[in-house]
């Protein structure tokens, strides 16, 4: 409900339905299986909790786990193509399993990615970050959203394993909106 002022009780001006259609892609791995990556234990077990969460909450889930890497891009591009182009959706993605920064790229790992010091494989089997804001750049739906529950996977404040700049960590004490 939209209403005409800010207070309780304002009148109703307008009725909305923010997402006709919410779909979600719940991603969890955790059967690695070279030696470099230790097999985790959680994150498959917490992707069938979310994904289950979201469908409490009227989301059309597509839960998938322990996948290598060509079923890692198939399942990020079958989400956002198929889903992608409703513009009245709300996309979001949940990803728990390895992460790995390479030279200030971050990378999802796939159950059969190998050691990063082969570099060249390593990158030709991982997903980089780049290539999911592709995805998500190029889907037309109203909101999109991805979580990654992965040590490393990224450069979001630009350092690698360390802790968020100052200004960061003094901005998460205060209070937060989040619409």
């Amino acid at each position: 409900e939209l209403k005409a002022r800010e207070d309780r009780t304002a009148p109703v001006v307008e009725r909305v339905e923010l997402y006709p259609r919410s779909y979600a892609l719940v991603i969890g791995n955790d059967d690695y299986r070279d030696p470099y990556w230790v097999r985790l234990s959680n994150g498959v077990r917490d992707a069938r909790e979310v994904a289950a969460a979201l469908e409490a909450k009227g989301f059309e889930v597509t839960l998938k786990t322990d996948l290598d890497g060509d079923a890692l891009e198939e399942a990020l591009e079958s989400f956002f193509f198929e889903h992608g182009q409703d513009f009245e959706a709300r996309l979001f993605v949940w990803y728990a399993g390895h992460g790995h920064t390479e030279a200030g790229e971050g990378y999802l790992v796939p159950v059969e990615a190998p050691d990063p010091e082969e570099s060249g494989q390593f990158r030709r089997r991982a997903l980089s970050l780049r290539r999911m804001g592709e995805y998500a750049r190029g889907a037309n739906a109203h909101h999109v959203l991805a979580v990654f529950d992965s040590c490393f996977a990224g450069t979001v404040f630009e350092v690698q394993r360390d802790a968020p700049p100052a200004a960061i960590t003094h901005a998460t004490t205060r209070p937060v909106r989040q619409f």
